[in-house]
């Protein structure tokens, strides 16, 4: 990408791999800790990343988020800012369960958080329209910010419905296009008028 002093970038990654990511499991917002590999592949992404001088580095509060925005910074003496509108959608008991036990105890409404998400509502959760309400406002606030790289580190469904925003998606796709793996890389670049554009998506060069 050709460096310009007057577009923004918003650089947009998600945590690296989990023991619930290996083990099959739900996350949500119950928390999992990095495996070695999820470390390994924050250092790798950082190290992508260190001739990017971020003016503003957000993070989702969960500890897998957190320590993998640490692991990109690295030497990097930004500030970690915290913010409750980049944390995974709210998945209530699902969190911590095996794909196979939701498979056979909410068949219906697991089909539905896969191939139609419009349909997914189950007490206790986030339904993606209140997934998706949230993480907009939050772009809607930090775009009022002034910066030209800003980083933020969050979970997949988070990105997913962030890049909502400029690929043309809606809940009918939610889940089409580049899947969004651990720390994969996605880009958006902003003209004066903060028409966005994104200019790499889910890019995983770095591993």
């Amino acid at each position: 990408m050709k460096d310009d002093d007057n577009l923004k970038r918003i650089y947009l990654t998600r945590h690296g791999e989990t023991v619930f990511n290996v083990e099959n499991r739900f996350q949500g917002q119950k928390d999992s800790p990095l495996t070695e590999k999820g470390i390994g592949q924050a250092k790798k992404l950082g190290k992508s990343l260190e001739a990017i001088e971020f003016d503003l580095v957000y993070s989702s509060p969960l500890g897998r988020a957190c320590e993998s925005c640490k692991y990109i910074l690295g030497e990097k003496k930004n500030e970690i800012i915290k913010d409750d509108r980049l944390m995974e959608i709210k998945l209530d008991e699902w969190s911590g369960k095996p794909k196979e036990v939701l498979q056979r105890d909410y068949s219906e409404q697991l089909t539905y958080f896969w191939e139609k998400p419009k349909n997914f509502d189950l007490v206790g959760c986030e339904t993606f329209q209140q997934l998706c309400d949230r993480t907009h406002e939050f772009i809607s606030d930090i775009l009022k910010q002034e910066f030209q790289n800003l980083l933020i580190v969050s979970h997949g469904v988070v990105i997913k419905s962030i890049l909502m925003l400029w690929d043309g998606r809606d809940f009918d796709n939610f889940w089409t296009g580049e899947f969004i793996r651990s720390t994969s890389l996605s880009v958006i670049e902003f003209d004066e008028k903060l028409n966005g554009k994104i200019m790499l998506n889910a890019d995983m060069k770095h591993l």
